[in-house]
């Protein structure tokens, strides 16, 4: 699952301070940089297992970053839980970015209009894009 900003049917940079605060809000353990070359860096993401089996990702997550600010945020093998719905909805709420799965079916986002969103992305959705209010608009 990706998390990322277009502006103008571009990819656009957003908040890594505030991503990183809400991602620890939610219980991830964010690595050191690896692979940092000039002005860009990548990290590794985890999220805790827990004991009700409600959990945000089934493997390890990262953020891709350059000298402008978080290019990509992807949740590797994400389980659509009660977890990650409200993770995600707070990442759309507060980032102005869109999500979407990595083969696309929807593309999800509670601010940005689809003129900003690439044309090819919107037309290899089929559900198209979808304006979330609430966290059950989700899944």
């Amino acid at each position: 699952m990706l998390f990322l900003r277009y502006v103008n049917g571009k990819p656009a940079p957003y908040d890594f301070a505030k991503l990183r605060s809400i991602l620890l809000k939610h219980g991830a353990h964010i690595g050191e940089p690896w692979d940092a070359r000039q002005g860009e860096a990548r990290y590794f993401v985890g999220f805790p297992a827990h004991d009700d089996g409600d959990d945000i990702s089934g493997e390890e997550s990262g953020i891709y970053v350059d000298s402008g600010g978080v290019v990509e945020f992807a949740i590797g093998r994400p389980i659509y839980g009660e977890r990650l719905k409200q993770l995600s909805f707070e990442l759309l709420q507060s980032l102005e970015i869109c999500m979407h799965p990595s083969f696309g079916e929807e593309v999800f986002t509670v601010s940005l209009e689809a003129r900003h969103i690439p044309e090819g992305l919107l037309r290899s959705c089929e559900k198209g894009l979808i304006v979330v209010k609430e966290p059950n608009d989700l899944w």
